[in-house]
């Protein structure tokens, strides 16, 4: 498979914070966490991002929230729509 740039845009610093370790490949112990010492919640799911993403090259932003960014307002519509519409929950599907 060839790779492709792939954007993320997120407004959560822990969110930019997280995934700029995991591409920076700072995990010391995919078990234990991160350098430091500290725990790392839903390893599960940054092991599978890092994986999802290795033959890509990944460009993650941090825009600040409620600032009147066309692009996270639209997000912020869709999500709160979907949340409002959503009648029961499969959990999660993995593709």
């Amino acid at each position: 498979m060839r790779g492709h740039n792939l954007y993320g845009f997120t407004v959560r610093t822990t969110w930019h914070n997280g995934v700029a370790c995991v591409l920076a490949g700072k995990w010391v112990d995919k078990k234990q966490g991160f350098k430091g010492g500290r725990s790392v919640l839903n390893q599960d799911l940054w092991q599978e991002l890092e994986k999802s993403i290795a033959p890509h090259t990944a460009h993650w932003q941090w825009v600040k929230g409620h600032a009147d960014d066309a692009d996270n307002l639209r997000c912020d519509f869709l999500a709160n729509r979907a949340a409002r519409e959503q009648i029961a929950s499969n959990g999660i599907i993995r593709l």
